[in-house]
């Protein structure tokens, strides 16, 4: 028997097809818009973050302000500069100022290891030198170092006393002026973006005399003994560079670290916060001036 296949050829045409015109802005268009949907939950979500490490900070800055305090008779700790000035509130730890901003604070800032909180907060990092015994003068600085050791961004930082969010501007370079300096951070400019509640002090502002009466250093250590036994969680010890401007100036501030009107701030309890305050009745919110100095 003989059987006959016979075998059929079926050719197919394949082409490639692109994207149209449409096709294609209708794509971009849907990714522009899911990129306008998250760059707004990711800056929220950055901006959440540096507030966190900020509070973290101060939190573990008062902890150590606590300890120091404990361990000398309550006392605050804050350094005298190197001339008759009044007493820093800043240089109760950080880093020295950086090139960018030594001109205009070399009158004011100490090195790291005359800032009493350095070895507090971190234990482990060199100091650079021994302090003083007086807090009035200087300190020994090592063998081998210069100043231009310590005014190098990337030598000596302590960034416990670094706010996450303070990167491009600073009050205290020109603190005298009610101008903002862009050339540098509080912290490389002043070693710190977290200030010291002195204010209240002997050299206080004119401004600040508006409501209160100014306090001699004695007096002032008395009532903040004090303020930590009577009212700890009440007490500011300690705000972000902006809140320090606002606070001695009595005045409202162009730009924050944070959110706007809301400055970080740390209590004597050891607590730390996002708040506001309110200038003119500096006894309606958080707590600035002794209870003492109440008119």
């Amino acid at each position: 028997m003989h059987f006959s296949f016979s075998q059929g050829h079926s050719t197919e045409s394949r082409t490639t097809r692109g994207f149209t015109l449409i096709e294609l802005l209708v794509v971009t268009s849907i990714v522009s818009l899911l990129i306008g949907l998250l760059l707004p939950a990711l800056s929220r979500a950055r901006d959440s973050a540096r507030l966190a490490g900020c509070l973290s900070n101060l939190h573990q800055v008062m902890l150590a302000t606590s300890i120091y305090g404990d361990e000398n008779n309550d006392a605050m700790p804050t350094m005298r500069p190197y001339g008759v000035a009044a007493y820093s509130s800043y240089n109760h730890g950080g880093r020295y100022s950086v090139n960018e901003a030594y001109s205009k604070t070399k009158h004011f800032v100490r090195y790291p290891f005359d800032r009493p909180l350095n070895s507090y907060v971190h234990p482990n990092l060199p100091l650079g030198g021994t302090p003083s015994h007086t807090e009035r003068d200087q300190g020994k600085m090592e063998r081998g170092l210069s100043q231009a050791d310590f005014l190098d961004k990337d030598r000596y930082n302590f960034p416990i006393f670094e706010c996450p969010a303070d990167n491009d501007f600073n009050y205290q370079m020109d603190w005298r002026a009610d101008k903002v300096s862009h050339v540098t951070s509080a912290y490389n400019a002043v070693g710190t973006s977290y200030m010291f509640n002195i204010v209240w002090l002997q050299y206080v502002t004119s401004e600040y005399r508006d409501f209160v009466r100014p306090l001699l250093w004695h007096e002032g250590t008395r009532l903040f003994k004090r303020a930590r036994l009577a009212y700890p969680s009440e007490f500011i010890a300690y705000y972000d560079d902006p809140a320090y401007f606002a606070i001695a100036k009595r005045r409202d501030i162009p730009l924050y670290h944070h959110k706007e009107g809301q400055f970080t701030l740390a209590f004597l309890d050891g607590h730390a916060e996002s708040s506001s305050l309110d200038l003119d009745e500096p006894y309606s919110g958080p707590l600035f001036l002794f209870v003492e100095q109440r008119k």
